[in-house]
């Protein structure tokens, strides 16, 4: 097995030297019928990490030809999505370590971990602002993701600070900025009070009961 700094450098020079001039690495990778051996490796190392953190991922993969079909396709699909960096997958594993499910995450997810380390934009943000304006119980939840604590501390961090509407986005990017240096350290969200349970409409047997019951007072009180 392949040292990480070594599967780093082997790696970053076969992606420059594979497409070459007029190919693309991802058009490189699809006209290999094989994975290269440095890129097989780090496919292995990947997935062996994932494996430990979702320990149900044989839902996912039952043989090992899908296991190793999955390798290839996410390393094609890593590639055409930019993340050919070590930096960027040691970013997407930090944030796959922190989720609370057993089951393997899909491909989109775990890039978005390597793309962006699970931050959301400030568009989403903003959404979930006016959405929690509207309704506080929104993360009412016995048990949050990681990409649902990070949107909690951030969405409540904007609404204490009682931005108005014009200034929304500068608040947001603070409150995004501010999650990010603590991204991995994030405490447990509070989870807000359940509202109380609707009440049972009244037959139309209570009503006439509690209408009698009302003119009997009116009646005591003329007296």
């Amino acid at each position: 097995m392949y040292r990480i700094h070594s599967i780093r450098r082997k790696t970053a020079s076969w992606w420059l030297t594979a497409a070459g001039a007029n190919h693309s690495p991802r058009r490189a990778l699809m006209h290999c019928q094989t994975l290269p051996d440095h890129v097989a490796a780090m496919a292995d190392q990947l997935f062996a990490r994932l494996c430990v953190y979702f320990p149900a991922w044989r839902n996912a993969f039952p043989t090992p030809e899908a296991l190793e079909q999955a390798k290839a396709i996410w390393i094609d699909e890593l590639v055409a999505a930019g993340v050919v960096r070590f930096e960027q997958i040691q970013r997407g594993l930090l944030v796959a370590k922190k989720q609370q499910g057993d089951f393997f995450p899909s491909l989109t997810d775990f890039i978005a971990w390597c793309d962006n380390g699970g931050l959301p934009t400030v568009e989403e943000v903003e959404a979930a602002f006016h959405r929690y304006c509207g309704n506080r119980l929104m993360f009412n939840k016995p048990h949050f993701t990681h990409a649902e604590k990070v949107m909690y501390w951030i969405v409540t961090g904007v609404h204490q600070r009682k931005p108005l509407e014009v200034d929304l986005k500068r608040v947001i990017k603070a409150e995004i900025k501010k999650v990010a240096e603590r991204l991995h350290n994030l405490p447990e969200p509070r989870t807000m009070l359940p509202s109380p349970p609707p009440q049972k409409p009244l037959s139309q047997e209570e009503k006439l009961d509690r209408l009698a019951g009302m003119r009997a007072m009116l009646r005591g009180a003329v007296a």
